[in-house]
């Protein structure tokens, strides 16, 4: 989202609102507020730009609605899914699930950060909701969309150490709703099999681990920067997740030299490509002979793959195409 709004700025006049839903009960409040800002301002928008569609993207897209003006969307994952099995996903709460359809269907153009978010099926565990993707949860009569992926600055990431040999790493939000979302049981699995290798997670906000084996080290979350670091120290990285949109850290890891590990969901099989390991369903053994192969695979070779799958596919500034579609409706 920075970087976006970094780049409005430098074409447009950019008036930025933060929604805070972290507080339930402050919803409302913030809908009001959000109503009000935009009311203040409304004399200079021209366009509404969402980041991720919801409660944040409602109040724009109803006021863009009655007074005519185009509202834009980029889709990020959890706008575009329900898993109730884990708890992810706007569609599975009703409430939010219809902030977020009305959201898409009143907008005049989407962004979806990953083809997957349109139209899925989703194979990794067997869940309720097989069918992803936005188009699944809403209206027929949808507006046009322009898929635009995530970009990542190859001069920023890139491998400023020797690797340790044999060491794993993810970076994750680690909370409750996370645990098994982001995959960390099935690290704490590797860790206590692969007792010759080191596992680190960073991201920890607290969550009550115990039992952990002592290859295994959680970090509380670091500084954006100090990641780089991480990255560089690392042969492999783990993305294990149950669900995911587009993910930034693998992309970052990748672009550091590390090998990636990733589970068939989302966009990463489209972000690994040939330079890493693909876990296709969630499963612990299956998991355990992908790492075998890894630790026997042509690592030197696999990480510059890696560096150079981000650098061919997600290093040119094809999110110009968003400043492309904004001027062809200014211009209307």
């Amino acid at each position: 989202m920075r970087k976006d709004e970094h780049l409005l700025k430098q074409y447009y006049s950019v008036q930025s609102f933060h929604f805070n839903q972290k507080k339930k009960w402050g919803i409302p409040l913030e809908f009001f507020r959000h109503f009000i800002y935009i009311l203040i301002h409304i004399n200079r928008i021209n366009l509404f730009v969402s980041f991720f569609a919801g409660y944040s993207s409602f109040i724009p897209a109803l006021l863009a609605r009655i007074i005519g003006k185009p509202h834009f969307i980029i889709l990020g994952g959890t706008d575009c899914t329900s898993l109730p099995e884990i708890r992810y996903g706007n569609f599975r709460k009703f409430f939010l699930g219809y902030c977020t359809r009305k959201s898409i269907e009143w907008s005049t153009h989407l962004f979806p950060v990953s083809e997957n978010l349109i139209d899925t099926e989703y194979t990794y565990t067997e869940s309720i909701n097989r069918k992803q993707g936005y188009k699944n949860f809403c209206g027929k009569n949808l507006p046009p969309f322009t898929t635009i992926s995530l970009e990542y600055d190859s001069t920023q990431f890139q491998c400023k150490t020797i690797k340790t040999p044999h060491s794993f790493l993810c970076v994750a939000e680690i909370n409750e709703a996370n645990y098994y979302r982001k995959g960390i049981d099935l690290i704490i699995e590797l860790a206590k099999n692969f007792l010759d290798c080191r596992f680190t997670i960073i991201g920890n906000t607290g969550f009550p681990f115990s039992d952990l084996p002592e290859n295994l080290t959680i970090l509380p979350f670091i500084k954006y920067d100090e990641l780089v670091e991480y990255y560089s120290k690392s042969e492999f990285y783990l993305q294990l997740s149950m669900m995911e949109g587009f993910p930034s850290a693998p992309c970052e890891a990748m672009l550091c030299e590390c090998i990636p590990i990733v589970s068939h969901v989302g966009a990463m099989p489209e972000i690994v490509g040939r330079s890493g390991f693909i876990l296709y369903k969630k499963d612990v053994n299956e998991l355990i002979a992908l790492v075998n192969k890894a630790l026997l695979a042509d690592k030197l070779t696999l990480a510059k793959a890696a560096r150079q799958q981000i650098i061919q596919h997600y290093s040119s500034p094809n999110r110009l195409r968003l400043i492309d579609t904004i001027n062809q409706h200014l211009q209307h």
